[in-house]
């Protein structure tokens, strides 16, 4: 495969992952909000964002 192909392939899946990481984060905010109220929300929705990048990033190598 030339470079150029590797590149676009990459540039595509990162752009997947990122649309995926998008959805679920939107998803999980909603969610933790309806449940916790609004004072935990933030910290269960970054903490989740991190997780599902560090899983991502392992399914990747």
């Amino acid at each position: 495969m030339n470079p150029l192909m590797v590149f676009l392939y990459s540039f595509d899946m990162a752009c997947e992952i990122l649309k995926q990481i998008i959805l679920l984060s939107f998803f999980v905010f909603i969610v933790t909000k309806k449940i916790m109220g609004k004072r935990y929300t933030n910290l269960k929705y970054i903490s989740s964002i991190v997780i599902y990048v560090r899983v991502q990033q392992e399914k990747l190598r």
